[in-house]
């Protein structure tokens, strides 16, 4: 077992998988890795992937990214893909098909091929399609898979205090006894991402233990991995490194702002608001240090014109800290359509955005 920060990204812990660059308390420290080790250990019937699918952006008072000279072409996504956001009618699957980019990118060590097929993603999230390939006599027919260490970079990360997080799931298998095993990455970033170079570090590809086999296992204890206490069941040693480019199309909507809010005593100015059909990022500044747990449970609320309300804590949700500067950011556990949005409210407070 590696250390904390390397097995997190294994698992969605909601408010938890974002790794930014401030300490945590030793209770917090305890306490998300107590929830790790029971997801690792006990994981039975684990979630099935959440069924997507994109709306068009509403085009009022908007500032639409431009991407330079990336050129982008027809693109026709994987069923897999399609299947993951669930698009109703050929309008959102060529919407789909717009945002998205083929990546068709493969690396291979010990019989494993780790095959990229395509992304999907707006300005801060992005959500990558990806096989694991194994040999033909090795049906890969588990629920869940897994890599002893993983890591998930993005080049040119400038700033010093970027914060991202990251979570891996298998995916429905249309044929559960081929040795094909379809996965998904959801990567969130303070930090634009549409453009980068990714790249994905796994070494020794893995399934979890059942609970039988961690029977006698001494509680809360990390094991050297392959040895008998660790979660893992090493099925193929070896390393993987592979970089893709994310030449999507970012067609995030933009809103400038200016207002000021309180949160707990706590002096805060949003300064940008971004949003698209799968997330939702904010940029704000403070006027005296912050730490991402005074500020990361405040309520971000979204209100739809049908009375509907989306809470951000529902999905995927990120705070990352440095001087005098916060950005949050949530990936939604459903499609937003912006055009449907009536307001967004954070901290109480109803933020100003005309739509």
């Amino acid at each position: 077992m590696k250390s904390l920060e390397d097995i997190m990204g294994f698992y969605n812990l909601k408010g938890e998988d974002i790794k930014g660059h401030n300490p945590i308390s030793a209770d917090e420290r305890a306490r998300i890795l107590q929830r790790t080790l029971d997801k690792a250990a006990l994981i039975k019937n684990p979630k099935k992937a959440h069924r997507k699918r994109l709306i068009m952006l509403a085009a009022a008072c908007i500032t639409i990214f431009a991407l330079g000279a990336v050129s982008f072409a027809a693109t026709t996504l994987n069923g897999s893909l399609l299947n993951f956001f669930h698009p109703e009618g050929q309008n959102e699957t060529d919407l789909l098909n717009s945002l998205g980019t083929i990546i068709d990118k493969q690396v291979t060590e010990n019989g494993l091929t780790i095959d990229v097929k395509e992304a999907v993603g707006d300005s801060n999230a992005v959500y990558v399609l990806f096989d694991l390939i194994g040999p033909k006599n090795m049906p890969l027919d588990q629920e869940q898979y897994a890599f002893v260490s993983q890591f998930v970079d993005i080049d040119n990360y400038f700033s010093l205090h970027h914060g991202s997080g990251y979570s891996f799931q298998c995916l429905e298998d249309s044929n559960p006894k081929d040795n094909i095993k379809p996965m998904m990455l959801s990567f969130s970033s303070s930090e634009r991402l549409a453009g980068r170079n990714m790249t994905f570090r796994f070494k020794d590809f893995s399934r979890y233990k059942t609970e039988e086999e961690l029977k006698g296992r001494p509680e809360s204890f990390e094991g050297t991995p392959g040895d008998e206490n660790d979660v893992y069941n090493i099925l193929i040693p070896g390393n993987w490194e592979i970089t893709f480019p994310l030449n999507y199309r970012d067609n995030t909507a933009v809103y400038k702002l200016n207002k000021r809010l309180e949160y707990h005593h706590i002096s805060l100015k949003v300064k940008e608001v971004r949003l698209s059909p799968i997330s939702i990022s904010m940029t704000l500044n403070t006027f005296s240090e912050v730490r991402s747990d005074d500020i990361h449970d405040a309520p971000l609320i979204i209100h739809m014109k049908n009375g509907e309300t989306i809470n951000a804590d529902e999905g995927s949700r990120g705070t990352n800290t440095s001087t005098f500067k916060i950005v949050v950011d949530a990936q939604f556990n459903k499609i937003v359509n912006p055009a449907e949005i009536k307001s967004i409210e954070y901290c109480g407070t109803i933020l100003p955005i005309k739509w």
